[in-house]
């Protein structure tokens, strides 16, 4: 899997996988020295994938590729992530999980010759990712929606099933936030002047997502709020610390995909994976590190009696494609697990933005933002590269701080899909690991309610209508 970037030379034609474990390198800094340079050769962060069947220790792996890189630092919370310093003064982190892969600070010139030796599998320049998640404003809060979208009476409570003779059995949330509501009827919102924000019903099946696993690869999670009744825990932090959630990002996505108040599937298991320091502040090598870990885990838990499936919840995105972000989510689906991504806040195609620009050839869930009145959100993305839309303005859930925020945008909109997908999880187990079946599944069930052109386009629903 060499990305176009990286000109594969005869070297890497020639060698076979044994000859990397056998033979001595040329040390990386000849090879380096013996290249010509050009002007526009600037300094970058590369990330590096190893072959898979590359098994050997690291100090091994930097030495076969000319670098004396035997003192590492353990990080104290993470022993499979280690910093290692070479004797030219090199930074070199690694990340050790279902992935095995590096990152370093090189020339371009010099990361194509990287890219020659037969056991880096993969190259390339590190990208940015950005979380989809925007500003509010006092126009933008529900209770302000437009008199025109006010509905004389509220719809009544009936269940309607497509086999009238058989009634699903289901439960009735009665304080619940809009967004819910919206998701579990066929009606936008009734807002009335004195009506509270969490007094609406939210129709679900009993099971609720119970036994699922549910990845949310964020900020981080506050795993002792009081909503998620002690379903939530860290798994993994890309970065030296226990998970902690400063942004306070990872807590509310959480909180929509299965806390108990404000949550899609109120009895799935939270497994929080940090891969943003800040907001908006990440990799895509802490992305790929992140969902290597998921991936991992997920292989584990398949083996146990008690698995239910497996949901990846990624409000994120790059702007430019990424081979290497790109085969890391072709593992998770083709190892079973669900994925639903945001489609970004751009007000642009959704085509341009990544990973939801892969969703017509992955069977990734791409998702975009709708309003309380069924509109597409301003700032969402559209096009052919948005599966499905989820209520995403003036979104109450979990905050970081163990009360509730109000926050919006496509990274808001996603944990709908997933809660949904861990919900179906426990009445489809023969979807459990097919998720382009799954995917199929859930636009089925979706309704053609955006009132945005173009007309069809699909608004998430939980099957009660």
């Amino acid at each position: 899997m060499k990305p176009v970037l990286l000109i594969p030379t005869l070297l890497l034609y020639l060698s076979t996988f044994q000859i990397f474990i056998t033979a001595t390198p040329s040390p990386f800094t000849e090879i380096r020295g013996a290249r010509s340079r050009t002007l526009n050769d600037p300094t970058k962060e590369f990330t590096a994938i190893l072959h898979k069947n590359e098994k050997r220790d690291w100090d091994k792996v930097f030495y076969s590729l000319g670098y004396n890189a035997s003192n590492a630092i353990i990080r104290p919370r993470n022993e499979l992530s280690r910093i290692f310093s070479t004797d030219t003064g090199l930074t070199i982190r690694t990340f050790d999980s279902h992935i095995r892969g590096f990152t370093l600070t090189l020339k371009r010139s010099d990361a194509v010759v990287l890219s020659n030796f037969p056991n880096i599998d993969s190259i390339e320049e590190t990208h940015t990712v950005h979380s989809f998640v925007e500003p509010i404003t006092r126009n933008d809060k529900p209770n302000s929606i437009s008199s025109k979208r006010i509905r004389p009476r509220r719809p009544p409570h009936v269940h309607t099933h497509r086999n009238p003779s058989k009634r699903t059995p289901f439960k009735l949330q009665r304080n619940a936030p809009w967004n819910l509501h919206r998701i579990s009827t066929s009606s936008p919102p009734v807002y009335s002047k004195h009506r509270k924000p969490n007094s609406f019903d939210f129709r679900y099946p009993p099971t609720a997502g119970e036994g699922v696993d549910i990845y949310i690869l964020d900020t981080g999670i506050n795993v002792n709020h009081v909503d998620f009744g002690g379903r939530a825990r860290v798994l993994y932090s890309a970065f030296d610390d226990d998970g902690e959630d400063v942004a306070g990002h990872g807590t509310h996505i959480a909180g929509t995909t299965a806390s108990h108040t404000y949550g899609v599937a109120k009895l799935a298991t939270i497994l929080g994976i940090k891969v943003f320091h800040s907001l908006n502040n990440s990799t895509s090598a802490s992305i790929i590190n992140g969902l290597s870990h998921a991936i991992a885990h997920h292989n584990t838990r398949k083996t146990s009696p008690d698995f239910k499936g497996s949901v990846v919840n990624l409000s994120l995105g790059i702007f430019k494609p990424s081979a290497l972000f790109k085969q890391t989510i072709e593992d998770a689906l083709e190892a079973g697990m669900h994925i639903a991504v945001a489609a970004g806040n751009s007000g642009t195609d959704a085509c341009g933005v990544f990973p939801a620009g892969w969703s017509r050839e992955m069977a990734v869930v791409s998702v975009g933002a709708t309003d309380e009145g069924d509109g597409r959100a301003w700032f969402s993305n559209f096009g052919g590269c948005v599966d499905v839309l989820a209520p995403g303005v003036g979104v109450v859930s979990t905050s970081n701080d163990g009360t509730t925020m109000e926050k919006q945008g496509t990274s808001v909109a996603c944990p709908h899909v997933v809660g949904v997908i861990a919900t179906e999880l426990v009445s489809r187990p023969d979807l459990m690991l097919d998720p382009r079946g799954m995917k199929e599944w859930i636009l089925s069930r979706s309704i053609p309610s955006v009132r945005t052109p173009p007309e069809g386009q699909l608004l998430l629903n939980n099957g009660f209508r």
